[in-house]
């Protein structure tokens, strides 16, 4: 039973939820040629993919954990490195296994997005924003990939550039929970090497970008009014609260609730493309 709460907590079950979800509302709204069991097995093929790149990252980060998270599987011994290990190979064989039996394509982005978490795990996480915008982009990569099982990738790319561009602020608050361990550890995150005050203006200097750019798809005529309403009523005033946060002390007190906050507009955002482009 221990280690099975332990596979439990290292795979993340809510982040694969989230990821399942954001694959499928892809190729559901992509409207290509729909095929319901096509678009499942995508959903899963990504589910175990995210859930390989959790694995790797915990591997990798045994000993900055023992600093910033003492109660993860591999450090509070639920799991084995060689058991982890073994996982990690297959969920990768699986995950990139369904890809290939939906497409190329598909195989070809989740080979993408498998090799570019492995290498952010292992070495990129620790340059400097490199490993914030790789994140970011496999992220995204949800989109593109549950758009593509659907016939219709174009459909992914805005909710890709949306995700990239909010999950890469997300990354950037997230890293200053573990500013500590990463300056113990050598991890050059942007908090880490600029210090606070220079992270918030690099923060509101991208937030007011995402605000501004949240407005051309309507101005582009790509998606219906529908979208500019949800838009100016959920998702601009979560982000100008975040903004006010960040200025009222929360990034050094409460990261994680800005961090949560994120995936609020995370949703909002995908809502405002869904319903906007119905």
């Amino acid at each position: 039973m221990i280690r099975i709460y332990g596979i439990f907590q290292i795979v993340r079950p809510l982040n694969l939820l989230i990821t399942f979800l954001a694959v499928f509302i892809a190729g559901y709204f992509a409207t290509g040629n729909f095929d319901i069991i096509k678009i499942l097995i995508t959903s899963t093929s990504a589910a175990l993919i995210a859930a390989s790149g959790n694995i790797i990252n915990d591997i990798f980060d045994i000993e900055v954990d023992k600093i910033n998270r003492p109660d993860r599987a591999l450090i509070s011994g639920k799991l084995s490195i060689k058991l982890t290990k073994i996982l990690f190979v297959l969920f990768n064989l699986l995950g990139l296994s369904l890809a290939l039996f939906v497409s190329i394509e598909n195989f070809l982005i989740a080979f993408t997005a498998a090799t570019l978490i492995f290498f952010y795990s292992y070495k990129w996480k620790k340059i400097l924003l490199v490993g914030n915008i790789v994140v970011s982009l496999v992220t995204g990569f949800a989109f593109i990939y549950g758009a593509t099982a659907s016939g219709n990738y174009e459909w992914g790319i805005i909710p890709f550039v949306y995700a990239f561009l909010i999950n890469l602020i997300r990354e950037i608050v997230k890293d200053v929970e573990d500013l500590e361990g990463d300056k113990i550890s050598g991890v050059l995150t942007f908090s880490a090497v600029y210090g606070l005050r220079t992270t918030k203006t690099f923060i509101l200097c991208l937030t007011l970008f995402l605000i501004l750019s949240s407005n051309i798809p309507y101005l582009l005529d790509i998606y219906s009014v529908i979208y500019f309403i949800i838009i100016v009523i959920l998702v601009i005033p979560v982000l100008l609260y975040f903004i006010f946060l960040i200025y009222d002390g929360a990034l050094e007190k409460r990261p994680e609730y800005l961090s949560s906050l994120l995936k609020l507009g995370m949703v909002f955002g995908l809502a405002a493309i869904i319903f906007g482009s119905l």
